[in-house]
């Protein structure tokens, strides 16, 4: 899942250096192949077909679409973004048997959910179970959470005093960053969290920077379904793209003038 995160990361990236005439060796062909090559990353996802991926990457192109009708009236620059994407959707559900196949284990995926043991055999049904697992310890400790070094403990016991009929190895730990950390540090927890993790998003206007916009949306979608900062890999990629961002925002903020400022954050 956290490959398809870095894949919808690239995307971006390939646009934006394209829109940037980003170049290494000042060939104007350069920034060509930065556009080739977040096309070829938009085939890529969607051969894989990795839906936290893909959720993230059409959540995006939806808000540039209303971003350049609504805030730029730029219409018909927003209306062909949407009617590309339309077609790219109708492309790969015609011609993609990754994509067919993944539509339609979802949907058969969401059929089990009345039968409680199919937790066992489908991912998303276990990962909702480990949604309201999570949900159960929270309530244990409302406001203070019941700790992390407890969290893990906590999660067995909900499983074993509601959940037993869900095998060992399928007793997973909340598939959510905001639930995990809402269980183990609670709302006053979860709060100082969301304060800290996106006080740099909207500290000195660094929203307006698209890119780092858009790193900040993949990461939030990400830990809607991911325990992403749980592991080596999701932190790196989440506080990689933040740190160093924030020291060049921060370097342009002191060294040049306010309107190239404000060309550097578009």
């Amino acid at each position: 899942m956290r490959y398809s995160l870095f894949t919808c990361f690239g995307i971006f990236c390939g646009f934006y250096l394209y829109k940037k005439e980003f170049s290494i060796f000042g060939k104007s062909w350069e920034k060509y192949l930065s556009l080739a090559m977040g096309i070829f990353l938009i085939i890529f996802s969607h051969l894989s077909g990795v839906r936290s991926g893909l959720l993230a990457f059409y959540v995006i192109v939806g808000l540039a679409v209303l971003y350049f009708i609504i805030k730029e009236k730029r219409i018909a620059l927003g209306l062909s973004i949407a009617g590309g994407t339309i077609m790219l959707i109708v492309c790969m559900v015609l011609f993609s048997p990754r994509v067919q196949q993944k539509i339609k284990t979802t949907f058969e995926d969401l059929e089990t959910f009345d039968d409680k043991h199919e937790a066992n055999f489908n991912s998303l049904h276990n990962r909702v179970v480990s949604y309201e697992v999570g949900m159960k310890v929270w309530e244990k400790g409302k406001w203070f959470g019941v700790g992390s070094g407890n969290l893990e403990r906590e999660v067995y016991i909900i499983f074993s005093k509601y959940y037993d009929h869900i095998f060992l190895p399928k007793r997973i730990m909340p598939h959510s960053q905001y639930i995990y950390y809402g269980a183990a540090y609670g709302i006053i927890g979860l709060c100082l969290f969301l304060f800290s993790f996106y006080y740099p998003l909207f500290t000195s206007h660094n929203y307006k920077n698209s890119l780092f916009g858009i790193h900040y949306i993949i990461i939030s979608i990400s830990f809607l379904v991911e325990a992403t900062l749980e592991t080596q890999l999701g932190s790196l990629f989440c506080f990689v793209f933040i740190f160093f961002p924030l020291y060049f925002l921060g370097n342009n903020e002191i060294k040049v003038s306010s309107s190239t400022q404000k060309e550097l954050s578009n």
